[in-house]
């Protein structure tokens, strides 16, 4: 969240090059990968049809992110063993849909996360804003 809320939000619509997500489509990404998550844990994941969109509202978009992650970790936290066990059917690669272990899969998304995070930084420092520590100090947040 810290560096999500970094990104000064009048630069939601930044992007570093035309092919580039927005910042707001890509904090969005994270919203729609705790909703895999969560759709796994439930054994509801259905893959097909067409992806949601962002909404235009960057505010609305970070509030979902975070109420989302907390309501995934209440999730996590309540269910049996039971609930990680088995498969989840999942692209792995051009028109390839595969059975996952559900613990693979989350292990996936959240590598996948950590990835966007690290991408979504380079967008604060792009956009002005001022990039938190995340796995260390950072040139805005050091530790001495």
């Amino acid at each position: 969240m810290k560096v999500v809320r970094a990104l000064p939000p009048s630069q939601s619509e930044f992007r570093p090059h035309p092919r580039s997500q927005s910042a707001r489509e890509l904090v969005f990404t994270f919203v729609l990968e705790q909703q895999l998550i969560s759709l796994a844990l439930r054994d509801q994941l259905k893959l097909g049809g067409v992806w949601p969109k962002a909404g235009d509202d960057y505010g609305m978009i970070v509030d979902q992110f975070e109420s989302d992650f907390n309501s995934l970790v209440e999730l996590i936290t309540r269910l049996p063993e039971s609930a990680f066990q088995g498969t989840v059917h999942f692209p792995t690669g051009p028109g390839k849909v595969e059975p996952w272990p559900k613990l693979e899969f989350m292990y996936f998304i959240l590598r996948d996360q950590i990835h966007h995070r690290g991408q979504f930084s380079v967008y604060v420092r792009m956009a002005g804003g001022k990039v938190p520590s995340i796995y260390g100090p950072s040139g805005d947040e050091p530790w001495f």
